[in-house]
């Protein structure tokens, strides 16, 4: 549970506390450390690690592959078919003669250290968490670019091998249907009606490793849709200018019509006029 993690203490070597390339890293790793005190290894999922740091999933997907590309923890992942089922988290230096003496802050009743990498990778599909055990891995693939081509009017190929790693990583970096749609709706409200960015409303770049969580964070207008839609812009212009023309036309006839009467009365002025000096 989260007060035994709370509770608890880990092993710090003196090296992570002085490396200020991990500075905003190294609280997640003594936390890992803690979890791996007792068997060497944890299970610990993103979903999880955020909820202990009160951070999104995304930002401790990007620490935990620093760490990973820094050499401080080895990850091995197990997999069912293309699908990853586990995740396993080693601390690449290890105290292991003080490792059998010490009780980390796991104990065996902890169950968030043996959560099914899975879980973190839970989709939500019609409002309902469904785990990617009992869900067809293919039907993740068809729904995310049936959705794309559906909002954005693009005509991408639902079994693209190429479209499949690319969801594939971002699952695996613990992100959600949801997250994936949220991108999509985002990035097409900003760009679908964009003549020069409408092009860029492709998996290659939605789903881009680098790209991803900045669009999943990018911040939108309540009004944003509205604002960015060129369409609707348009309409409203076309709407202003056929108003105009329609009023313009009512002058001119007014116009006319003023001034046909004004001519008439100087005309029966003169007319008058004349008849006075005959007579």
């Amino acid at each position: 549970m989260i007060n035994d993690i709370v509770n608890g203490y880990a092993i710090c070597f003196n090296e992570w506390a002085l490396d200020k390339n991990i500075k905003n890293e190294l609280g997640l790793l003594l936390i890992i450390s803690s979890l791996c005190a007792k068997e060497g290894y944890c299970y610990a999922t993103n979903k999880y690690l955020s909820s202990l740091f009160d951070e999104p999933v995304q930002t401790i997907s990007r620490k935990i592959k620093i760490l990973e590309e820094k050499g401080i923890i080895n990850i091995t992942y197990k997999k069912s078919g293309n699908v990853v089922t586990d995740r396993e988290i080693r601390l690449t230096k290890m105290l292991t003669a003080v490792n059998k003496n010490v009780n980390g802050a796991v104990n065996k009743n902890v169950k968030e250290n043996n959560i099914n990498i899975s879980s973190n990778i839970n989709i939500t599909r019609l409002s309902n968490n469904i785990n990617l055990n009992n869900i067809n891995i293919k039907e993740i693939y068809k729904e995310i670019i049936e959705y794309l081509n559906h909002k954005a009017g693009t005509n991408y190929r639902v079994n693209s091998s190429t479209n499949e790693k690319l969801i594939s990583a971002r699952l695996k970096d613990g992100y959600t249907l949801e997250d994936f749609k949220t991108v999509i709706d985002k990035k097409c409200a900003e760009w679908v009606n964009d003549s020069r960015m409408c092009k860029y409303l492709r998996p290659s770049t939605l789903f881009n490793a680098t790209k991803f969580e900045e669009y999943l964070g990018q911040k939108v207008r309540i009004n944003d849709a509205i604002h960015n839609n060129q369409s609707f812009k348009e309409i409203l212009r076309r709407g202003v200018l056929r108003w105009q023309r329609v009023n313009l036309v009512f002058g001119i006839v007014t116009y006319v019509k003023h001034t046909t009467k004004i001519l008439m009365k100087i005309k029966c002025w003169y007319g008058m006029t004349f008849l006075e000096i005959m007579i």
